[in-house]
């Protein structure tokens, strides 16, 4: 705010929690999103490290992950052995009102962008999707399960989780553009929606008057089976046959998405998805070597092939332009 928007910073901590995130938001045209949530973005050439801001830090988030009745759940797909993807996604969805003040400030005081590609999933219009098209292509086939979980009241109108019944069970199914079949899910804050990663879903903007909605959501997988998200650190929430593995401390586990970070900036040639299996299969291959235990996120290196052919084109640009 003080490089981009002092006028505003008399009176911003009294503004309530939406205003101040909004404006934030339009500040930093979207990347806001990106910056708490380098666990979705996989694509290194996405993350989004903004200098300004702290590096992330929600230990409440990776507490309500490892949270005991949600685990209770999830060994029912399980067992007693649960591995957490770093795949953790926060939806904050406001009212039309403070969308219009977000925008409002992105035009005054930045380029008029108030979000991109990547942001505006966060806050707008959530579009058809499944979450497990995301994954590495080889790792599709291991059941992955999403836990969906409101922090405020969700309506129908309020952007409620939309969903296509019996479509996880077509993995090849192609997405529609329209779903007359699809169930809304209204909640109320603190309950759990758990569904397939391969299930159709998506959510409507929010068309209230109540200043926001507000949602996170966890994915998880079977212990010793890919998640299929090389970018930052999976994680044990579970082990019956390995307490050893499971990781409680929230200071270590950001301490190792943030480096993870911070080597994808430096390295954003760095391979971390493909929907060609055989192409998928020599990424997982290249990782599983790379991380063997969490400490090894502190000491990546890059791969050099990749380093190599960066290097090879950054000197053809300069010949070309010279």
């Amino acid at each position: 705010m003080n490089k981009w928007a002092p006028d505003l910073t008399e009176g911003f901590a009294n503004r309530p929690f939406i205003e101040r995130f909004v404006i934030l938001l339009g500040l930093t045209e979207g990347d806001l999103f990106v910056h708490f949530e380098p666990q979705l973005h996989f694509l290194p050439d996405k993350l989004c490290r903004l200098s300004y801001l702290p590096d992330v830090f929600l230990p409440e988030l990776f507490y309500l992950s490892k949270n005991t009745k949600l685990l209770d759940i999830l060994e029912n797909f399980f067992g007693p052995e649960i591995t957490a993807s770093s795949n953790t996604h926060i939806n904050l969805k406001p009212a039309q009102r403070f969308l219009e003040l977000g925008s409002d400030i992105s035009q005054r005081y930045r380029k008029g962008k108030f979000s991109n590609h990547y942001s505006s999933l966060n806050f707008k219009k959530t579009r058809w999707h499944t979450d497990s098209k995301t994954r590495n292509a080889d790792s599709r086939t291991n059941r992955m399960i999403v836990a969906w979980t409101p922090l405020t009241d969700v309506c129908k109108e309020g952007s409620c989780l939309l969903v296509v019944p019996g479509s996880h069970k077509d993995k090849n199914r192609k997405l529609e553009d329209d779903y007359p079949n699809a169930l809304p899910i209204e909640c109320s804050l603190g309950d759990l929606v758990v569904f397939d990663a391969n299930l159709i879903h998506g959510s409507t903007t929010n068309t209230t008057d109540s200043e926001y909605r507000l949602t996170v959501n966890f994915r998880y997988v079977r212990r010793g089976t890919m998640t299929g998200h090389y970018c930052t650190p999976d994680y044990v929430v579970r082990s019956q046959s390995a307490p050893d593995q499971v990781l409680d401390d929230p200071h270590l586990y950001y301490q190792y998405v943030n480096a993870a970070v911070d080597f994808f900036h430096k390295y954003p040639t760095t391979k971390i998805r493909s929907g060609r299996p055989e192409q998928a299969k020599k990424i997982s291959k290249a990782w599983q070597e790379r991380i063997r235990c969490y400490d090894d996120w502190l000491n990546l290196k890059p791969d050099r092939v990749n380093l190599f052919k960066k290097m090879r084109q950054k000197a053809k640009s300069l010949l070309v332009h010279s």
